[in-house]
């Protein structure tokens, strides 16, 4: 499939899982300006561009909530 058609509105939030980590699906929602909720694979590349406070007693499954780069 070619991820590059895929045509995604402004501010749509992408929701991936790691199983599906696409980059080329990432880059398409990048170029249309949207948000992305993920579990990255382990062996990914970025850079921490700023780390999100989380909500004490709220979400304690969330491990991290981070604003990254990948490089």
């Amino acid at each position: 499939m070619d991820w590059q058609k895929w045509f995604f509105p402004k501010n749509t939030i992408i929701v991936e899982n790691r199983g599906y980590f696409d980059f080329l699906l990432m880059l398409a929602g990048i170029k249309a300006e949207n948000n992305f909720v993920t579990h990255i694979k382990n062996n990914t590349v970025y850079e921490v561009i700023e780390e999100l406070d989380l909500t004490d007693g709220k979400d304690e499954d969330i491990l991290k909530d981070e604003i990254i780069q990948l490089t």
